[in-house]
């Protein structure tokens, strides 16, 4: 096989695996949080993925398709916002889980509507369980 490269960097061609896309948006107090790292953790498959919301909120994330995965929002490490998320979870933890979701077929994307968390001295607000794919 021969292909012509652009751009330098690491390339991994051995290990492809077919994946799906979910989104998210994160609120606090209702309104878009933008610059939050959102994680995915396969839980029936070994891999991990990461975002960064936007200004409106939302973070897409590559994962394994038709599996599941746990979602968990951090804010930047040591900032203001990272310690009001800590007191606000009563936890001692500066991150909020979102709960398990299902990831849909080979190039969907799974909308997992929107999640409000705790953060800015928000109320602990209940976390969304299995949200269905959209």
């Amino acid at each position: 096989m021969v292909m012509a490269v652009r751009t330098a960097g690491w390339w991994n061609a051995d290990a492809p695996y077919s994946m799906a896309m979910v989104a998210v948006q994160v609120t606090a107090h209702g309104a878009p949080l933008a610059g939050a790292s959102v994680w995915s953790t396969g839980l029936d498959y070994k891999g991990r993925s990461a975002a960064v919301t936007g200004e409106d909120g939302t973070a897409r994330l590559v994962v394994q398709f038709e599996s599941t995965v746990s979602l968990r929002v951090m804010l930047a490490a040591g900032g203001d916002e990272s310690a009001r998320l800590e007191a606000a979870t009563g936890e001692g933890r500066d991150y909020v889980t979102l709960g398990e979701f299902k990831s849909g077929a080979v190039g969907d994307v799974a909308v997992l509507g929107t999640h409000d968390v705790p953060a800015a001295a928000a109320p602990v607000v209940e976390a969304a369980g299995a949200a269905a794919a959209a």
